[in-house]
């Protein structure tokens, strides 16, 4: 799941004259996508099934033309009901990665600190390849800076890393 905690599916436009906001194809939707997303590793506790238009926006702010076999919250309501999570500077560093390149011989990598602290010569393994490196440069905003800490967009120089 990639670190995922809640996973909302938006199943749009049952407006549709075809569908016609039928509970029938709602679950035939749900039956279809439920085995694949427990595949990839969610529980049935994180993922929200939430029927809606959003030509209309029925059942994203209001519950407007939705029907009485929906019991659940709006769109808005259950984001605004999730809970965030919690960023931490003391665990261990996770880094999920935007990009990467090559620049006169370092390997650049651009990401956004979720957790942990990132600091120049600092040891960090590259997952999923498992490949052990050393960062050599923090750079927020192109400005180099002596750690970055969680929420923060980074850019990383590092050695000791290879593309094979």
């Amino acid at each position: 799941t990639l670190g995922v905690d809640k996973l909302i599916i938006a199943v749009n436009k049952m407006d549709d004259p075809s569908v016609q906001w039928e509970q029938e194809r709602y679950d035939d939707i749900l039956k279809k996508m439920s085995p694949f997303l427990k595949t990839s590793g969610f529980k049935d506790d994180q993922i929200v099934f939430l029927p809606m238009s959003g030509l209309t926006g029925d059942n994203m702010k209001e519950k407007r033309n939705t029907p009485d076999w929906y019991t659940g919250k709006t769109l808005l309501d259950t984001l605004d009901s999730m809970d965030t999570s919690v960023r931490n500077k003391d665990l261990p560093l996770r880094i999920p990665m935007l990009d990467g390149y090559k620049d006169m011989g370092s390997t650049i990598a651009i990401g956004k600190v979720e957790q942990g602290t990132v600091r120049p010569g600092q040891k960090v393994i590259v997952h999923p390849i498992g490949h052990k490196c050393t960062v050599t440069s923090v750079f927020i905003k192109d400005e180099e800076m002596q750690y970055a800490c969680c929420g923060e967009n980074v850019t990383l120089k590092m050695s000791g890393i290879n593309e094979s």
